[in-house]
C-alpha cells in the first residue's frame, strides 16, 4: 500500500503534474484522508487534509501541481492547497455525489455541475485567485408558460 501502514486502506491515487508525488486516498489515520508520498518512496506520508469525517472521492491535481480537488460522500466539493494544506469546501451538491470536476489548463479555475431545482443541471466555475463560486449556464431553467 502507498501509504505503508498496516492495515490501511489505500486507493484512487494519482500522479501529480510534474511526476515526483502521488496523493491518494487512505483512512491511515481512522478516517479518510487525502495522503501525499514520494514517487520513490524515499519519505513517509504526509497528511494533506484533517478531520474528515465522510468517505472522499476522486482526488484530482490542478495541472500548476499547487492544489487538489475531491468530493466526499455527501456531494461536497472541496479545494487543498498542496504547500499549506489550507481546504475550502467551494461546492454542496444536496442530492447525490459530485465526481464532474476538472481544472482549467492554467490551474486557476474548476469547473463542476450542479442539480438545480428544475432537475437539470448547471455548470459553475471556481476561481481561486478570489475564492467564489459563479454559475455559467442553466440560466433559463425554469419552466416556460404557454
Amino acid at each position: 500500500n502507498l501509504t505503508k501502514s498496516s492495515g490501511a486502506h489505500d486507493r484512487a491515487p494519482q500522479w501529480s503534474p510534474d511526476g515526483k508525488q502521488i496523493v491518494s486516498i487512505s483512512d491511515m489515520s481512522g478516517e479518510e484522508g487525502l495522503y501525499l508520498v514520494p514517487q520513490d518512496g524515499s519519505s513517509a506520508p504526509k497528511a494533506l487534509t484533517k478531520g474528515n469525517e465522510m468517505r472522499l472521492h476522486h482526488p484530482v491535481w490542478s495541472p500548476d501541481g499547487k492544489r487538489v480537488a475531491y468530493s466526499d460522500k455527501e456531494g461536497r466539493i472541496y479545494v487543498v492547497t498542496v504547500a499549506n494544506g489550507w481546504q475550502a469546501e467551494i461546492a454542496n451538491e444536496r442530492n447525490f455525489q459530485v465526481t464532474d470536476y476538472t481544472w482549467s489548463p492554467c490551474g486557476m479555475w474548476l469547473a463542476f455541475s450542479l442539480s438545480q431545482p428544475t432537475s437539470n443541471n448547471a455548470i459553475f466555475l471556481y476561481g481561486v485567485e478570489d475564492g467564489k463560486t459563479r454559475q455559467v449556464s442553466g440560466f433559463f431553467d425554469a419552466p416556460s408558460s404557454s
